[in-house]
């Protein structure tokens, strides 16, 4: 069996419709190394479950000067804290 990651982007039926062995929450930096490595393992299969939409064509995500832009944008989730 092929190693395989399958990125999941909003709501979709690969995931009631198929098998992984690891199922990962977020396509982050973090997320996509841990899918990297754990299919170093060929006989492994991954699902990494990110969502939203597809943002790796937005200006926003991919120019690295253009953080501060994304605020209040339908990027942005607004989280609140409490001090």
């Amino acid at each position: 069996m092929r190693s395989s990651v399958i990125l999941l982007l909003g709501l979709t039926s690969h995931a009631a419709t198929e098998t992984f062995d690891y199922i990962i929450i977020g396509a982050g930096t973090a997320g996509l190394v841990v899918a990297t490595r754990l299919t170093e393992d060929p006989t492994v299969t991954v699902a990494v479950i990110e969502p939203g939409t597809d943002e790796r064509n937005n200006i926003n995500v991919t120019g690295t000067d253009k953080f501060s832009q994304a605020f209040g944008t339908s990027i942005d989730w607004q989280y609140v804290t409490t001090p």
